[in-house]
C-alpha cells in the first residue's frame, strides 16, 4: 500500500507539474511562445522542399527578368502572374542572402529557409523596390547590422506576412512608404525587432508576435503617419513600442507586457494611442518632451512603476477613457508638463496616489474622472504644481454629504502637496454619465467695506450640455439667517448694487443662484462683508490714503514708461520701465489700465481718485507704515514683464487670457508669461477663470484680475495720469523758455 501511494504521489506531482508548464503566467506570455533563447543554439527545422541555392543578387528589371529565366522562376511580374521566389535554403558567410534593387516587377519570395549561421549576412534586402512579398519564409541567424529584412532607399508598396523571423542581429529595418507588415513572428533578435526608420510613412504594422528580442519590440524614428495595430509584444529587454521624433502616427489595440516601457514617446507630437493593454512593465505609457498626442481607452495595470508617466515639457496631451490600475507606485505622474487634459479616466488601486503632480507643473485639467482605493492610507491625489484644476471628480473615500442631492458633495476633496488644491467639485456617484452638472459661479466682491453704488461681479457657472444658464442674486444682512432678492432672470455675470439702499452693517454675505433650461440649480455664497456709506474721517482713512499715495508714488518712480512694442528692449525692473519721459507710451498704457478696470467691472473706478494725494506725498515719511506685504510686492515681486502681464490680462476678455495668447500679444516666450502669471498668482493678483472652452481643452486657460490687482491696477491710474500731466507741464515749461 505504501508502495501505491508512493506511486500515485508521484504520478499526481508529474500531472502537477505538467499543468503548470502549460498554464501559468498565461496573461505575461498570452500565446504561450517560446519563452527562452536556449533553443537558438540549434539550427532551424530543415525539410525536403528546400532545395540549396547560392545567394540571389537582382539589380533591376533586366537582370529580373534574365535571372527568372534562367532559373525557370514562375510567373511574368505583373500583379495578376507576379515572378515566385520559392523552396530555397540560401546561407552564405557575407552579404545578402536575397537582395533586389531597382525594380518595379511584382514578385513574390516563399517559403525558404534563409539561414546566415551567425555569419555577417541579412536575410532578405530590398532597395528601391515596389511591389515585392515576403512570405511565409524562415529568416535567421543573419548577424549583419540590419540583420533579418532590410527595405531602403524609397521602397514601398510591399508586403511581408507570416514570417517567422529570428536570432538575427535585427528583426526589420524599414526605410520607405506603404508597406504592410503583418502577421509575422519576430523573437529572439539581438536588437529591434521591427524599426520604423527615418521617413518612413503610411506603413501598416499589424497582428505580428514580438517577444524576446533584446531591444524594443517595434521603433518609429523620424517617421509619421503609420499604423500600429494589434500585435502582441512581451518580454523585450527593451521597451515595446518606441516613438522617437514622430508625428500622426496611431497606435492602438496593441497588447504589450514585461518590457521596460510599454509605450513611450520621446520628443513626438499628434499621435493617436488608443485600446492597447500595457501591463506588467516597469513603467505604463511614458512621455517625454512630447506634446498634442490624445491617449483614449487605453489599459495600463500592473506595472511595476507607473502607469502613466508625463515628464520634461509634455504639453497638451489629451487622456480620455483610460484605465491606471494597480501599479506599483502611481496611476500617473506629471512632472514639468502643462496644459495636460485627464477626462473620464480609471484610477483604482494603485499602491499610492492615483495622480501625483511635481516639479513645475501647471494649468493641467482633470475632469471627470473616477479614483477608487488609491493609496488607502493617505490622499488619492497629489499637487505640487500651480493653477491645475480638478473638478466634478468621483473619490470613492469623499462621497458625502450631499444635502442638496445635486450629485456634488458639499465639501470639497482635499489633495496632498504644496499647491494646498482641492476639488471643489467632488460626484457623489462613479461619473460614468456626467450629462447633466454644474460648476459653481465664483462671486468676485469689490474691496469691502462697500460703498455707494457697487459693480458685482461673478464667473459663469458651466452647464457640461452647454444649456443656457440664468441667476438670481441675493443678499443676508445677519450672516444668512434671511436672504433677500436682488435681482432675477440675470444672463449677464454682473449687477450694480445701491448699496446705500440698506443699513451699514458688518454681517452681509451675498448669494449667487445658477439655474439651467432645465431646472438644474447650484449656488454659491460669499465671504461675509461690511457696508458703510457714512464713514467717519479719522486716523485709520488717513493712514489708508497715506499708504494708497506711497504705493502710487513708488509705482511712478518706478514705472514712467512701458515697452509695449516689440521693437523695444523688454523690462526686467520696475525702474527700467521709467526711464523715458515719452508721453505718447504712457498714453497708450494709461488707455490700456483704463479699459482694463472698466473689463473688471469692480467698481474701482467710482472710488475718489487716487492722483490729487500724490502731488505732497514725500515716500520717507510713510516708510514706516508701509504694509510689510505689498511692499515686498513692489520690491520683488512686481517687475516690468509682471506689470505688462498683469495690464494685458485685465485690458483683454478672460477667454482670451491664456498664455499662448498673451506671449504672442507682448511678444515674450510662453514660458516667461507662464511663469509672470504663476508671479501673479501667487501675489493674488490673479486668479484662474474657468470657462467651458478650457474643460474642453487645457490649453486655453484663462485668468481675471483679483480685487487685489484691480487696487494695483487703480493706484498705476492714477500714478499714470499724474506722470501725464507732469510730462505736458513739462513740455509746456520748456516750449515756453
Amino acid at each position: 500500500m505504501n508502495g501505491l501511494r508512493s506511486l500515485l504521489l508521484v504520478f499526481l506531482l508529474l500531472v502537477s507539474f505538467v499543468w503548470i508548464v502549460n498554464h501559468v503566467d498565461q496573461s505575461i506570455n498570452p500565446l504561450n511562445l517560446p519563452a527562452s533563447k536556449s533553443y537558438l543554439l540549434q539550427e532551424p527545422p530543415r525539410n525536403s522542399i528546400y532545395a540549396t541555392h547560392a545567394p540571389i543578387i537582382i539589380q533591376g528589371d533586366e537582370d529580373f527578368i534574365t535571372q527568372a529565366t534562367a532559373e525557370n522562376w514562375p510567373g511574368e511580374g505583373t500583379i495578376v502572374n507576379p515572378i515566385i521566389i520559392e523552396g530555397y535554403t540560401i546561407t552564405a558567410t557575407e552579404g545578402p542572402l536575397i537582395s533586389i534593387s531597382d525594380t518595379i516587377f511584382y514578385f513574390i519570395i516563399r517559403n525558404n529557409l534563409l539561414n546566415g549561421s551567425h555569419a555577417p549576412t541579412e536575410g532578405v534586402h530590398l532597395s528601391s523596390v515596389q511591389h515585392g512579398t515576403i512570405e511565409n519564409n524562415i529568416i535567421c541567424n543573419n548577424a549583419a547590422v540590419d540583420g533579418g529584412i532590410i527595405f531602403e532607399f524609397s521602397s514601398s508598396h510591399n508586403l511581408i506576412i507570416n514570417n517567422s523571423i529570428f536570432g538575427n542581429q535585427m528583426g526589420m529595418n524599414i526605410r520607405g512608404q506603404h508597406n504592410r507588415i503583418i502577421n509575422n513572428s519576430v523573437y529572439e533578435n539581438n536588437e529591434m525587432a521591427i524599426w520604423l526608420n527615418t521617413d518612413t510613412f503610411n506603413t501598416t504594422v499589424v497582428g505580428n508576435i514580438i517577444y524576446n528580442n533584446t531591444g524594443s519590440g517595434i521603433q518609429l524614428e523620424q517617421s509619421h503617419s503609420n499604423l500600429i495595430s494589434k500585435n502582441t509584444i512581451y518580454g523585450s529587454e527593451g521597451n515595446g513600442i518606441d516613438l522617437i521624433y514622430t508625428s500622426g502616427n496611431v497606435i492602438e489595440n496593441n497588447t504589450i507586457s514585461n518590457t521596460v516601457l510599454g509605450i513611450s514617446l520621446w520628443v513626438s507630437s499628434q499621435n493617436n494611442v488608443s485600446s492597447n493593454h500595457v501591463f506588467n512593465n516597469m513603467g505604463g505609457i511614458s512621455l517625454y518632451y512630447s506634446t498634442d498626442n490624445s491617449f483614449w481607452n487605453n489599459t495600463a495595470r500592473e506595472n511595476f512603476n507607473l502607469g502613466v508617466d508625463l515628464e520634461l515639457t509634455s504639453h497638451n496631451n489629451t487622456f480620455t477613457t483610460n484605465k491606471m490600475l494597480k501599479n506599483g507606485i502611481v496611476g500617473a505622474i506629471l512632472f514639468d508638463s502643462d496644459f495636460n487634459t485627464f477626462t473620464e479616466n480609471v484610477f483604482c488601486e494603485n499602491n499610492m496616489e492615483g495622480i501625483r503632480i511635481e516639479g513645475n507643473t501647471h494649468y493641467n485639467i482633470f475632469t471627470f474622472n473616477n479614483f477608487t482605493d488609491n493609496y488607502v492610507s493617505g490622499y488619492q491625489a497629489k499637487d505640487g504644481g500651480l493653477s491645475n484644476i480638478f473638478a466634478f471628480n468621483y473619490w470613492n473615500d469623499w462621497v458625502s454629504p450631499d444635502h442638496n442631492a445635486d450629485g456634488i458633495v458639499d465639501e470639497p476633496y482635499l489633495l496632498k502637496g504644496a499647491a494646498g488644491n482641492q476639488d471643489l467639485h467632488p460626484l457623489v456617484t462613479l461619473a460614468l454619465d456626467h450629462s447633466h452638472l454644474m460648476y459653481k459661479p465664483k462671486l468676485l466682491l469689490p474691496q469691502p467695506p462697500l460703498t455707494g453704488i457697487v459693480t458685482l461681479t461673478w464667473t459663469a457657472a458651466l452647464d457640461s450640455l452647454q444649456h443656457n444658464i440664468t441667476y438670481k442674486i441675493y443678499y443676508s444682512p445677519d450672516q444668512g439667517e434671511e436672504w433677500i432678492l436682488l435681482a432675477s432672470n440675470l444672463t449677464a455675470t454682473h449687477f450694480n448694487w445701491d448699496t446705500t439702499t440698506v443699513a451699514d452693517g458688518s454681517n452681509y454675505l451675498l448669494k449667487i443662484e445658477a439655474k439651467c433650461d432645465e431646472g438644474y440649480v447650484i449656488v454659491e455664497i460669499s465671504r461675509e462683508f461690511r457696508i458703510n456709506n457714512n464713514p467717519v474721517q479719522g486716523n485709520d482713512e488717513l493712514l489708508s490714503q497715506l499708504i494708497i499715495g506711497f504705493i502710487a508714488l513708488l509705482v511712478l518712480v518706478g514705472m514712467s514708461y512701458f515697452l509695449y512694442t516689440s521693437r523695444l528692449k523688454v523690462p526686467t525692473t520696475i525702474i527700467e520701465l521709467f526711464q523715458n519721459d515719452q508721453i505718447d507710451f504712457l498714453k497708450s498704457i494709461y488707455g490700456k489700465v483704463m479699459i482694463g478696470l472698466e473689463n473688471i467691472q469692480s467698481g474701482m473706478i467710482s472710488e475718489p481718485q487716487v492722483t490729487p494725494l500724490l502731488d505732497a506725498v514725500e515716500p520717507t515719511t510713510l516708510i514706516e507704515y508701509f504694509p510689510s506685504d505689498i511692499r515686498g510686492d513692489l520690491t520683488s515681486g512686481l517687475k516690468g514683464r509682471t506689470v505688462l502681464t498683469l495690464i494685458e490680462i485685465a485690458y483683454q476678455y478672460p477667454e482670451e487670457t491664456n498664455p499662448m495668447r498673451l506671449a504672442k500679444t507682448l511678444d515674450i516666450p510662453p514660458t516667461t508669461v507662464s511663469y509672470e502669471i504663476n508671479r501673479l498668482m501667487e501675489l493674488e493678483y490673479l486668479e484662474p477663470f474657468i470657462s467651458p472652452q478650457v474643460l474642453k481643452d487645457g490649453r486655453f486657460r484663462n485668468y481675471i484680475i483679483t480685487p487685489k490687482g484691480a487696487s494695483f491696477l487703480r493706484i498705476l491710474k492714477g500714478a499714470l495720469e499724474l506722470s501725464i500731466r507732469r510730462l505736458r507741464e513739462k513740455d509746456s515749461d520748456q516750449l515756453s523758455s
